[in-house]
């Protein structure tokens, strides 16, 4: 008998582990192809009303401090089109369009710079 429950303990125990080895993958890959937005804030002065603009949606960003960054994923159903980048530094707005959205791109990585000067650069990449 007590051979049964430690046995069935340690099929207990095994399940666990490989649920949730199975989820910490599945969490892996979605988040690894899921595409994103990341915004660095390379310059002194925080960053306010940040805001993304998508075809098919916007992603709003909190405050972004000095030297932060901040990432959002986004649903890759999109409409193609291009991204719409705004933002408040220090009272001043600040926009520019830039890279491409594809209908059903997965990975694709945004990354939009703001430096000390009234430049936002963006960079666009292929993560899988």
């Amino acid at each position: 008998m007590e051979q049964k429950v430690k046995r069935w303990l340690m099929y207990l125990a095994l399940g666990t582990a490989l649920a949730l080895c199975a989820s910490a993958m599945a969490f892996l890959l979605l988040c690894g192809v899921t595409p994103s937005v990341t915004v660095y804030n390379n310059s002194p002065w925080p960053l306010s009303s940040v805001q993304v603009t998508l075809p098919s949606n916007s992603l709003r960003f909190d405050a972004i401090g000095p030297n932060e960054e901040q990432r959002i994923f986004y649903d890759a159903n999109q409409a193609d089109g291009v991204y719409r980048i705004e933002l408040e530094r220090q009272g001043k707005r600040l926009s520019t369009e830039c890279g491409y959205v594809t209908h059903g791109e997965w990975g694709k990585r945004l990354q939009v710079i703001v430096d000390e000067t009234d430049h936002i650069q963006c960079r666009e990449q292929l993560h899988y």
